[in-house]
């Protein structure tokens, strides 16, 4: 599975692979971090893991029986995170409009003819035969339904509940409209709009409402040169900052070899450009068969979609592999089974939802009347996740160093656009700062490459010593501090500047570590090679505690000593050789 990994914001996942968001991608162990996405999604799944979308089956679940009120058209589920409840909203062809009431878990509270069915009637006349397409949106204030009727757009206002059993509704005439099919309202900036499916048209429709919702929309049309051929529905999709649209086809001709399949339009940067480019992609070698419902979803390099086939009663799996742009034959359809066991459902739209860590799709069939739950369509890894139709920001504790691979996948399967962000986060476990003697006269804090360092001579901040390397002046004891990513780490270091002996043979003899645990190298330079030094080892009070010796004229340029199970403090370390004058080195003890 191939994969880009979502950017990490330090408590302070829209294109493919292309995060709207930067920070940190460096974290300290321990540390609480906040994953937070800037843009405006229906619903957001995070995972702390690598995800494979790829389907092979799909079964049918939960079935709703609709037949007291009529055939389905249009079905869309809205959650209300007022109360955590989900409705769902469907059209029917006798032209009226149901509210289902689903509770807090959609597959425990299944909505029965009688109950937790809501009949909203016709909205005083306004509907009727004909009454497809319907979505449902909140303005951050009241809730508003759209509905498609012949050459008309019918607004429903709820007010400030979604459960207002007793809407007012307005009539506006769209001329653009023949045969209108499905309506998605979109957020795009500061302004409303909504595309339109037109299956006598041949054509998509856009609606501009400005920046207020209740006005009334301007309509542009496209798509009529396009070989559209009776669109039914589409999902829009944003992939390396370009928006498309995928439009299913239900054709004409009907069954393999007909001429339904799906369209692609590409709008470029700009979702309200008046001139997108569109293409028909086909039935994916017959794979295809009047295909009337698709829904996108997207890993960070994955992309695919589910089209249910009015022709068939199947779903077929659309695999895009990585690039939405792919040339129509290298597109591929797979088979995914039946709708459910009879053969003959007619599934007229499609929405998804998710609950837990699974997401469902809901599926109107005006075959049979009925409303089907297809509850195994998509599910995610467990370690951990968080899906929510309004968390926009997660927040994870890592206790472990490593590389993270974090998805955040939001609209997934909704028709207003699926979008991925991924990214791989480096967990530092230990931070280590360990100053080290170079080149007789220079500190180096070896250890992890730190953005930042700090030093210090005898507890005092020395004045622009910042870098990794540092040249010290006089004698005493240098501590520095170096930190990465909210991490930190510090080193003492015991240097003396000089001594009995030359300030040049002082530096010739290197004591490292020192600071140290009791266990220490002592190495000559080149110019004292090829000396035999005896080296003796006093104690704060003048008791000799070790001797040793390092000759250095039998190439024994450096050696060991272990004064790891003596007390804690400073020795003192002599150093005397024929023809030298003595060398001391003051040894610390931790």
């Amino acid at each position: 599975m191939r994969k880009i990994y979502l950017v990490l914001i330090l408590s302070l996942w829209v294109s493919l692979g292309h995060a709207q968001i930067g920070s940190l991608d460096t974290v300290c162990k321990g540390a609480s971090v906040t994953y937070m996405d800037s843009s405006t999604a229906d619903s957001y799944a995070w995972i702390l893991d690598t995800i494979n979308t790829v389907q092979t089956s799909i079964t049918g679940g939960t079935v709703i029986d609709l037949k007291a009120y009529g055939a389905p058209y249009g079905v869309i589920m809205v959650f209300d995170n007022t109360n955590s409840n989900y409705y769902a909203f469907v059209t029917c062809r006798a032209g009226k409009v149901l509210r289902l009431d689903f509770g807090t878990n959609p597959y425990v509270n299944i909505p029965l003819p009688v109950g937790n069915i809501t009949d909203l009637g016709n909205l005083s006349g306004a509907l009727g035969d004909s009454c497809h397409g319907i979505d449902i949106v909140n303005d951050g204030t009241n809730w508003y339904g759209f509905i498609t009727r012949n050459n008309k757009l019918i607004r429903v206002d709820f007010g400030a509940s979604i459960t207002n059993n007793s809407p007012t509704r307005s009539v506006m005439p769209i001329a653009n409209f023949s045969y209108p099919y499905q309506i998605t309202m979109k957020k795009y900036g500061t302004e409303w709009i909504a595309f339109v499916a037109n299956r006598s048209g041949n054509t998509i429709t856009r609606l501009d409402f400005g920046t207020a919702i209740t006005s009334t929309p301007s309509a542009t049309d496209f798509g009529n040169g396009f070989q559209l051929q009776r669109p039914t529905q589409f999902s829009l999709y944003k992939e390396d900052r370009k928006w498309y649209m995928i439009t299913t086809n239900i054709g004409s001709g009907g069954g393999p070899g007909g001429n339904g399949g799906i369209s692609r339009f590409e709008f470029g940067s700009d979702l309200k450009n008046n001139a997108p480019t569109g293409s028909l992609i086909g039935s994916l070698s017959g794979k295809l068969n009047q295909p009337r419902g698709i829904n996108m979803f997207a890993d960070c390099n994955q992309v695919f979609g589910l089209a249910f086939n009015s022709g068939n009663a199947k779903v077929t799996m659309i695999d895009f592999a990585s690039n939405i742009t792919r040339n129509a034959g290298s597109i591929t359809g797979t088979d995914l089974g039946l709708l459910s066991l009879s053969n003959n459902i007619n599934v007229q739209s499609t929405y998804p939802f998710w609950y837990g860590d699974r997401m469902s799709v809901l599926a109107a069939s005006i075959g049979d009347s009925t409303l089907y739950i297809y509850d195994n369509v998509y599910t995610i890894p467990s370690n951990p996740y968080q899906t929510s139709y309004t968390q926009s920001t997660f927040t994870n504790t890592f206790n472990n160093g490593g590389y993270y691979n974090v998805t955040l996948q939001a609209n997934q399967g909704s028709p207003r656009g699926p979008e991925a962000y991924c990214k791989q986060t480096y967990v530092i476990n230990t931070l280590t700062v360990a100053i080290v003697q170079h080149h007789i006269d220079t500190l180096y804090a070896s250890g992890t490459s730190c953005d930042w360092y700090v030093w210090k001579l005898n507890g005092v901040v020395i004045p622009g010593a910042t870098g990794r390397e540092y040249v010290p002046t006089q004698t005493g004891v240098y501590t520095c501090t170096g930190g990465k990513a909210g991490c930190n780490a510090t080193s003492n270091y015991y240097f003396e500047y000089s001594g009995i002996a030359s300030t040049a043979n002082n530096k010739a003899v290197m004591v490292y570590p020192n600071p140290t645990n009791g266990i220490f190298t002592v190495e000559l330079d080149g110019s004292l090679s090829g000396k035999k030094f005896n080296m003796v080892c006093y104690n704060s009070i003048g008791t000799v505690v070790t001797v040793k010796e390092l000759n250095g004229a039998n190439g024994n340029t450096k050696t060991t000593i272990d004064l790891s199970n003596l007390p804690k403090g400073v020795y003192q370390l002599k150093l005397q050789a024929d023809g030298e004058a003595t060398i001391v080195k003051h040894i610390i003890v931790e």
